[in-house]
């Protein structure tokens, strides 16, 4: 690329500056671009968009947002005490490992397991890691649920604004 730069330079098709300005100008244009389908919905023409593509981008918004809002993670009170656990994807594969680890019989039942809970690794009791487990499950299950609702409203809906109405979390 700086060799082809350099050409266009030396033959006088382009300056420093221009170039310079027009990688500034596509950089900006990328990054005003929608980076995923939450933005992408968001940055619709509504009225110039056909009812059907509007549907499909508002149940795209909403499956990310759902994914969203499980990676973003979950309350336990296992501790006594409300606590916030991660569950983005290696939370969710280390979780599901040391519960499989423990309904195996490979973990003894007086383990203690440190887990993070608000960001510090805790001492956890069998009992109470898998209030933790469970807990997740909830925590996931309830939001793959809220998606579906939202998605078969959505897939019901006949006018524009019913569909814009659709939030995934407020007044919904």
């Amino acid at each position: 690329m700086d060799e082809l730069l350099e050409i266009f330079i030396s033959q006088g098709l382009i300056t420093q500056d221009q170039f310079d300005q027009k990688v500034a100008q596509y950089k900006a244009e990328i990054d005003a671009r929608p980076k995923n389908p939450d933005e992408i919905f968001l940055s619709l023409d509504v009225e110039n968009t056909d009812i059907e593509v509007l549907r499909e981008k508002k149940i795209e918004q909403l499956d990310y947002l759902c994914n969203q809002s499980i990676l973003a993670g979950f309350e336990s009170d296992s501790l006594g005490e409300s606590h916030k656990y991660d569950f983005d994807t290696e939370a969710q594969g280390n979780l599901s490992g040391t519960l499989n680890l423990i309904n195996g019989g490979q973990l003894p039942s007086d383990t203690i397991l440190e887990w993070k809970a608000d960001g510090i690794p805790q001492n956890h009791t069998v009992p109470q890691f898998i209030q933790v487990c469970v807990d997740s499950f909830t925590h996931k299950q309830s939001n793959v649920n809220k998606y579906w609702e939202k998605k078969y409203a959505v897939l019901e809906m006949i006018e524009k604004e019913d569909i814009l109405s659709v939030n995934w979390v407020g007044g919904e």
